[in-house]
């Protein structure tokens, strides 16, 4: 029988050798999943550890082929406990997997690993005579974790491992269920920041896709899509693409892209739609609802208030204006005063009317013998600017005017 001490010894320098403490609180202390298997011999691709007892298998993520392979064991004798991992070469070793019999301190079997790899993995143990298998995943890309199971199966009368830490009304006859399946992408939500637009307004819209899945999934593409109802579907209007990286089992992943609101008013809805990848069965639910967004065109400002600016004469010069105005829906009333240098002030009132952005004015003066003004023009939050012109006067007098509010 191994001796635990030297053995979890050994492990804890092959572990700091690859840069993980093996008592990092990272570390695995449960399989990622437990579940029957199948009993019967080791397979040609694994490793036989126990004299036999337990299979050992390994798949690796290779993302220069963006698909999952096999890895292989390399042929040294380092006992009936240990074997020793390589992905693409036998002269460059990867990860390191022991079993080891703990029966005299906990009654139970431990799987120890260290990988010096950041490349994803899905290790199993299978107990060849019950079919137990217990899982331990990597996800690509990320910093490999020591294994440190000390439960993964019970030593002696081929019982289902439990928990260390049991529920406290625990299943009499547990149901280990079927082997997990493949990846299943879903595009789990959708959202913008803003879901009332003007014209042209920028705004984010974001997705959510998750691995609802029992496998990873590969890399895909997520596809944005602008539809006139809430079902989104890959014949809509395609908007724009975005990269989902590889997705371990359950996890998410959310993007987010800037978009601008259309130059008319009206209603649209967003969804997105993710590409199926290599082993996902169910692909029906691989595209969302649609978000509903409304775009308007922003109300036009009121006139109402008090404005004052210059004015402009063909006969008289530049002269100041100060006009109170009061806007009810398109029609418009108030009172105007304005002066030229060396000319008594003339005051008038107005009457007219509103049409978007634009206005027609008539002003009348209080003083008889005044001719009236047609004013034009346009405005906006704070300013006023047009021309003008004298109607039903001998003298043609014209001009501009420009005013801000106060």
């Amino acid at each position: 029988m191994l001796n635990v001490r030297s053995g979890r010894a050994l492990l804890s320098g092959l572990l700091l050798a690859a840069g993980i403490a093996a008592t990092s609180p990272d570390a695995f202390a449960q399989p990622d999943a437990r579940y029957v298997s199948h009993a019967g011999p080791c397979s040609r691709t694994s490793a036989c550890l126990q004299n036999d007892w337990f299979d050992v298998s390994l798949r690796f993520y290779d993302p220069g082929a963006d698909v999952w392979k096999s890895a292989g064991f390399a042929e040294v004798d380092v006992g009936h406990e240990s074997a020793l991992i390589y992905f693409f070469s036998a002269t460059n070793l990867e990860m390191l997997v022991k079993v080891l019999d703990g029966n005299e301190v906990n009654g139970r079997f431990w799987v120890f690993a260290a990988a010096a790899t950041d490349l994803g993995f899905q290790l199993k143990v299978r107990d060849t005579e019950t079919g137990w298998t217990n899982e331990y995943h990597n996800p690509p890309g990320n910093r490999p974790l020591a294994v440190t199971d000390t439960y993964a199966f019970v030593h002696d009368g081929r019982q289902p491992p439990a928990d260390p830490d049991p529920d406290p009304d625990p299943d009499p006859d547990p149901d280990p269920g079927p082997e997990p399946d493949g990846p299943d992408l879903v595009v789990s939500s959708v959202s913008v920041t803003d879901a009332s637009l003007d014209l042209d307004q920028e705004f984010t819209f974001y997705a959510t896709v998750a691995n609802g899945g029992g496998r990873p999934s590969a890399s895909t593409t997520l596809r944005y899509y602008s539809s006139g109802d809430a079902t989104i579907d890959r014949s809509d209007r395609l908007v724009s693409s975005d990269t989902v990286v590889a997705l371990p089992a359950l996890d998410t992943s959310t993007k987010a892209i800037r978009l601008i609101a259309p130059s008319s008013a009206g209603t649209f809805y967003l969804g997105a739609c993710v590409d199926p990848v290599v082993g996902e069965s169910k692909t029906e639910n691989n595209c969302s609802t649609g978000v509903r967004v409304d775009v308007s065109a922003p109300s036009p400002p009121s006139l109402t208030g008090t404005w004052s600016g210059t004015m402009t004469s063909n006969v008289l010069g530049t002269g100041t204006i100060n006009a109170t105005i009061r806007q009810s829906g398109n029609s418009l009333d108030g009172s105007v005063q304005f002066s030229y240098p060396g000319q008594p002030s003339i005051s008038a009132s107005l009457l007219g009317e509103v049409t978007g952005n634009a206005f027609s004015i008539l002003m009348r003066p209080a003083q008889p013998g005044l001719c009236d003004t047609r004013a034009t023009g346009t405005f906006g939050s704070n300013r006023v600017h047009g021309q003008w012109n004298v109607v039903d006067c001998t003298v043609d007098q014209h001009g501009t005017f420009d005013l801000t509010r106060q």
